[in-house]
């Protein structure tokens, strides 16, 4: 009986995370231009500082980020809204979490930092990775990547792509919420 009355708190915990979602995306992407002119700030000057030689310049673009690119006429635009989708949805599992309003409004303002890590690693690999792998030719070559570099670039892209936006926001609840999240699943956190 016990684990059964375990089960129904969980799945009324993801219902509540489901419910909170559609206000918490809506949300988003009205504030979406903010998060992706920070990400791009961020991400222009590393570029330009470690990759100069390929990159002029990153700008944000409404709800895209643009990249000029130091080869003539590649310059491209990244649909950055995918790499920060991690925003609406840790906020899902704050809103849905038993909390106080200041508890909740502390928690998520702690993890301001780690969610746009996620959209500046995301960007970051994805503006490099057109270059390496979705260019032309003489672009790819002009890069100077050895196999190794373009191991990298590609494991990076991948993560920042399908890894890390999703789990991120899960991890971060776990931590913060670790003493609910044992109550919900016991063998889960300890």
């Amino acid at each position: 009986m016990g684990s059964s009355n375990k089960n129904i708190d969980v799945l009324f915990f993801l219902g509540k995370v489901l419910l909170w979602m559609p206000l918490t995306f809506a949300l988003w992407y009205f504030v979406v231009p903010g998060i992706l002119t920070v990400t791009a700030t961020v991400v222009d000057w590393l570029l330009t500082t470690f990759a100069g030689h390929a990159i002029e310049a990153i700008k944000p673009n409404g709800r895209t980020i643009q990249v000029l690119s130091q080869f003539e006429g590649y310059n491209f635009n990244i649909q950055a809204m995918s790499y920060a989708y991690s925003f609406p949805f840790f906020l899902a599992l704050v809103l849905a979490s038993p909390d106080t309003v200041l508890g909740k409004i502390k928690k998520y303002a702690l993890s301001i930092i780690p969610l746009f890590l996620i959209a500046i690693w995301g960007v970051g690999f994805d503006a490099i990775s057109v270059l390496a792998f979705r260019s032309s030719t003489e672009v790819a070559q002009q890069l100077h990547t050895t196999p190794t570099i373009r191991l990298i670039l590609s494991l990076g892209y991948q993560m920042g792509k399908l890894l890390i936006p999703p789990l991120v926001p899960v991890i971060l609840w776990l931590y913060l919420y670790r003493d609910y999240a044992h109550k919900l699943v016991p063998k889960l956190v300890k």
